[in-house]
C-alpha cells in the first residue's frame, strides 16, 4: 500500500478528489474503484506499481490512428477502475493471479526502452485509478524520449489532469453520449459533462493529441440523435480533424442491425463535417485506412502487421492537407481544428 494523493478529511470520512465519483470513504472501506481504502484516517492506494498486464503492441491496436503511426508501444494495465458497466460494480475480491508483479517506475521505463518501444500506453485498466504510479512513470518516460498515452473514460477531476498534462502526449477517450441519464444507466456515473471538459482541457491547455471512441450499444446510444450530438460536439469543441472511432459494444454481433448502427454513426459524423471517421467491425481482414479528406488519396494503409503512410510532416503527400498526425513528443500548437 502507498498513501494516496488528492484527498482530504470530511468529518469521519475521507473525501477522494481523484475522479468525478468523489467518494466519501468510511473507515475500513474503499471507494467505488475498490483500489483506494480508508485505513486509520489515511487514504491508501492498493495497486501502486502492480502491473497485471504488459504487452508490446502497435499503437493501432490501442487504438490510435493519428498518433505515432506504425510504431510500437509498451501497453500496461493494473486492476481496479471507476467505469462501472451495466453489469454492475466491480468484484471487490481480487484473485491473487490478477494482482500482478511490482514494477517500479524506472524499471517500467527501462523495459520499454529495452523492448525498443516508441512509448508507453496505459490502456488495460482505467489509468486515472493508477494515478500515484502513473505520474512518476510519465515524467520518467518523457525525460527519456518516450511518448506517453492513455486510453481513458475521462471521468477525472481537473487536478490530476493538470499534474499529468505536461507529460502526456495521447488521450483516447470513450464518449457514450451527451446525456446524464445515459451515463447513470451505463456507467452508474452521476454526470457526463466533466468527461467532455477534461477532454477539451487535455487538448487545448495541455496540447495532448485526442481521439474519441464510441462503443455502440443496441437501442441505448446508437440512435441518430445521440450520435449526431457526439459528432457535433467533437467538431465544435475539438475540431473537425479529430478522429472519431466507432465500434460495436462488447458482445454485440456484427449482424445487419450492427452494420446499420455503424453506418448510421458514420453518416452522422459526415453530416457534422468530421474529416476522420473510423468504423471498427472487429474483422482483422477489413483494414481501417486513412484517406485524405481533400483529394481522397490513401495516406495511411493499415494492413495486419503492415502500416504504410504517404505523408509529409503530417500532411497529405499529394495535396498537402493537414491530416492531424502527432509524431513528436514535443508539444506544439493544436492543429485539429
Amino acid at each position: 500500500m502507498r498513501e494516496a494523493a488528492l484527498y482530504h478529511q470530511d468529518k469521519d470520512r475521507l473525501f477522494c478528489e481523484l475522479c468525478e465519483y468523489r467518494c466519501r470513504i468510511a473507515p475500513g472501506h474503499s471507494g467505488a474503484c475498490r483500489v483506494r481504502v480508508n485505513e486509520d484516517g489515511k487514504l491508501y492506494t492498493l495497486n501502486y506499481a502492480q502491473v497485471a498486464t504488459a504487452q508490446l503492441i502497435s499503437v493501432e491496436r490501442i487504438p490510435f490512428y493519428h498518433f505515432f503511426p506504425a510504431t510500437r508501444s509498451l501497453a500496461v494495465g493494473s486492476w481496479g477502475g471507476n467505469g462501472h458497466s451495466i453489469h454492475g460494480f466491480a468484484d471487490p475480491t481480487i484473485p491473487a493471479e490478477r494482482l500482478g508483479r511490482e514494477v517500479a517506475p524506472d524499471k517500467l521505463v527501462d523495459v520499454a526502452i529495452q523492448q525498443r518501444a516508441r512509448g508507453i500506453s496505459w490502456v488495460y485498466s482505467e489509468p486515472i485509478i493508477w494515478f500515484e504510479y502513473l505520474l512518476p512513470c510519465v515524467k520518467l518516460a518523457k525525460s527519456r524520449g518516450l511518448f506517453t498515452s492513455v486510453r481513458t473514460n475521462g471521468f477525472l477531476t481537473d487536478d490530476p489532469l493538470d499534474q499529468l498534462g505536461h507529460y502526456l502526449d495521447g488521450w483516447q477517450v470513450e464518449i457514450l453520449g451527451l446525456d446524464d441519464h445515459l451515463y447513470r444507466i451505463m456507467r452508474r456515473a452521476p454526470r457526463y459533462q466533466q468527461i467532455l471538459a477534461a477532454t477539451e482541457r487535455a487538448q487545448k491547455q495541455w496540447k495532448v493529441h485526442v481521439e474519441v471512441s464510441t462503443p455502440l450499444y443496441a437501442g441505448v446510444n446508437d440512435d441518430s440523435a445521440n450520435l449526431s450530438q457526439i459528432a457535433e460536439w467533437i467538431r465544435i469543441a475539438l475540431g473537425k480533424r479529430t478522429p472519431w472511432q466507432l465500434r460495436l459494444a462488447p458482445g454485440r454481433a456484427l449482424d445487419a442491425d450492427g452494420r446499420d448502427a455503424l453506418e448510421r454513426a458514420k453518416e452522422m459524423g459526415q453530416a457534422a463535417g468530421l474529416d476522420f471517421i473510423y468504423l471498427d467491425t472487429g474483422d482483422p481482414n477489413v483494414p481501417i485506412n486513412t484517406r485524405c479528406p481533400n483529394c481522397h488519396t490513401l495516406v495511411i494503409s493499415r494492413q495486419p502487421n503492415d502500416v504504410r503512410a504517404n505523408l509529409t510532416l503530417g500532411h497529405c503527400g499529394v495535396c498537402d492537407y493537414d491530416i492531424n498526425i502527432r509524431n513528436t513528443i514535443f508539444k506544439a500548437e493544436v492543429t485539429a481544428r
